[in-house]
């Protein structure tokens, strides 16, 4: 049951679109409707729809648009976790709790990364892991202790 006539059109547009990996334009689609408390569960129902997010949430590459696209991707999980309904879903497919178990351990590789690409932008160049323009550390602390809440969440909902 969708609550809008064409947001079953549109999932499985996002679905169909989800190998679109060179922007996180796809990742953000997904975020931007598991921001809306009532789409969360319907999202996990949709089919493929879970496949699809965690196909992003694990995107290989390296450079800022990767990073974006994994975070992105991560983050609408996270939001969609917060729902009992949907956590159920969520943490029966093994893509979601393998992309956030990547991203919650995958922090500690990129901490080292990280510092070297804020002393590159000082340089004037991002060669970073992560893209850290316009985001402070405290910014990229937060997302990734939200990702591991979501984690934890899921775990404990199997």
């Amino acid at each position: 049951k969708h609550p809008m006539i064409a947001q079953g059109a549109l999932l499985s547009a996002l679905v169909k679109a989800a190998t679109w990996t060179n922007t996180d334009c796809i990742a953000e689609a997904f975020r931007a409707q598991a921001s809306f408390r009532d789409n969360c569960v319907i999202m996990a129902h949709h089919h493929g729809l879970l496949n699809a997010l965690s196909r992003l949430a694990l995107t290989r590459g390296e450079g800022a648009d990767a990073e974006k696209v994994r975070m992105a991707s991560c983050l609408a999980i996270e939001l969609m976790s917060r729902h009992d309904e949907a956590r159920a879903l969520l943490s029966q497919n093994e893509g979601i709790i393998m992309a956030l178990t990547k991203a919650s351990y995958g922090e500690e590789e990129r901490d080292g990364d990280l510092r070297e690409s804020n002393m590159s932008e000082l340089e004037g160049s991002v060669t970073g892991f992560m893209d850290t323009s316009g985001k402070s550390e405290d910014d990229l602390s937060l997302q990734s202790r939200r990702i591991q809440v979501a984690l934890k969440n899921l775990v404990g909902a199997m």
